[in-house]
């Protein structure tokens, strides 16, 4: 990736960041940085909070996303149960699911992005 540029997409409780690649709002020795988004404010049915690290450009080139401040419904297994939210649970299927907007955005970064 640092060859060309790009984005690169975890989810945000990924062992990558913080250990290989800097957690969002930080910079790494490369130039590199990562930021968090949120798959829901992209159309997603339940809250997936994700991470990028994004390298070949500025933060300023980044482009802006959604943001979104409806009432989330559905969550990830009983793990919604422990923490007090009392979402409904979504199939693996659907939770494993990439909303098109949130992949034309991935697009539009990467576009953005060249060494």
């Amino acid at each position: 990736m640092r060859k060309f540029g790009g984005v690169l997409e975890h989810p945000s409780g990924s062992l990558l960041f913080g250990s290989i690649l800097p957690l969002p709002g930080s910079y790494d020795r490369f130039g590199g940085f990562s930021i968090s988004v949120d798959q829901f404010w992209f159309g997603h049915q339940a809250r997936k909070r994700t991470y990028l690290y994004i390298y070949g450009c500025s933060i300023k080139d980044v482009p802006g996303h959604p943001l979104r401040f409806d009432a989330i419904q559905y969550g990830v297994g009983a793990s919604n149960y422990k923490k007090g939210l009392y979402l409904k649970d979504i199939s693996r299927k659907k939770r494993e699911e990439t909303p098109i907007d949130f992949a034309k955005y991935l697009i539009s970064i990467a576009a953005k992005c060249s060494v």
